[in-house]
């Protein structure tokens, strides 16, 4: 999964994709653990598709937090006035 599907998955989905990677991710520790699964790399990468997750997470929370926060632009052009 690259940064341009992230951008465009809703809050929503964000958070359903996160909770299933991370779930995978424990089953693979499980998996490495037991022998069962050999490639520690798929680990690694999962880790770093769980960071972009979060790292969109985070960007797309701020800045609904930013456009719900910030006054109308008619009250921005009155107070200049």
């Amino acid at each position: 999964m690259d940064k341009q599907d992230l951008k465009k998955m809703s809050i929503t989905e964000l958070e359903k994709e996160l909770r299933e990677k991370r779930q995978a991710a424990r089953d693979l520790r499980f998996k490495i653990s037991l022998s069962e699964h050999s490639q520690v790399r798929d680990l690694r990468k999962l880790k770093r598709e769980i960071a972009r997750i979060i790292t969109m997470l985070k960007e797309k929370t701020a800045s609904a937090a930013k456009l719900k926060n910030s006054p109308p632009s008619s009250a921005i052009e009155t107070a200049q006035n």
